[in-house]
């Protein structure tokens, strides 16, 4: 009932004009970040997205995706990070609308930082989610990372 409440709460507070506004918006700004990417080497967008959330992963192999997301968290950037398959995830939000370019241009730079330096994928949440997505048996996953959540914030 939450998600229902705020759309109520959102159409009453912008109008119904305002609603289609910001929806257009957001909208645009998911177009203008898919081509984006898209034009980022060593990044591809996964399937074929329609709204304004999709998932990037790596079109070369000496890009660590997850070690693109830890540099653009050193920019100030909070990644949404995917296991399967190994990607990351982009919804667009209103805040996003007039940051479109910086983000680009930052991903970009992250993807050239990362491209080829394995160093990066062994360090930071690059090597946790390297190392989950390599254990067999998934059942232990979440008791390993309840343990390394406590001792990192121990």
């Amino acid at each position: 009932g939450g998600n229902i409440a705020a759309s109520w709460v959102a159409i009453r507070a912008l109008g119904e004009d305002g609603y289609m506004k910001r929806a257009k918006e957001l909208m645009d700004a998911t177009d203008r970040l898919k081509e984006g990417v898209r034009q980022i080497e060593g990044l591809k967008i996964l399937g074929t997205p329609h709204m304004t959330c999709f998932a990037i992963g790596a079109a070369d192999p000496e890009v660590d995706i997850q070690a693109v997301a830890d540099v653009m968290d050193g920019k100030g950037w909070k990644m949404e990070r995917n296991q399967t398959p190994n990607s990351l995830h982009l919804s667009i939000l209103p805040s996003h609308i007039p940051v479109v370019d910086d983000l680009l241009t930052d991903l970009k730079a992250a993807t050239e930082r990362v491209k080829g330096d394995v160093t990066l994928s062994k360090n930071g949440t690059a090597g946790v989610y390297g190392m989950i997505a390599t254990i067999p048996d998934k059942s232990i996953v979440d008791d390993f990372l309840v343990e390394f959540f406590c001792q990192v914030y121990s």
